[in-house]
């Protein structure tokens, strides 16, 4: 374990060291996270789910209940209209 003393900033800021980076596996735009734990504090990465637009798509595709005509839809947006035009008045 290495242990080094740093410094605040005025912003209340630190730099991280280049071997504390490389340790985490973070760069520049990389998220960190502070787990506070009886005065103890850990910092970990944030690892993010990259997933393409495609990867979104396959994982949240859900079966419509019904089939809906653009009739159908443009009846329910001018009803919806009707209800917020009521609210207002």
């Amino acid at each position: 374990m290495v242990t080094k003393q740093f410094k605040l900033s005025v912003k209340s800021q630190v730099t991280v060291p280049e071997s504390v980076k490389n340790v985490l596996g973070i760069g520049p735009g990389d998220a960190i996270c502070f787990n506070v734990t009886y005065g103890r504090v850990e910092v970990l990465p944030v690892k993010e789910n990259k997933l393409s637009i495609f990867e979104l798509g396959a994982k949240y595709k859900t079966t419509p209940k019904k089939k809906v005509s653009i009739a159908d839809m443009n009846k329910a947006i001018k009803e919806g209209q009707k209800k917020v035009a009521q609210r207002r008045k």
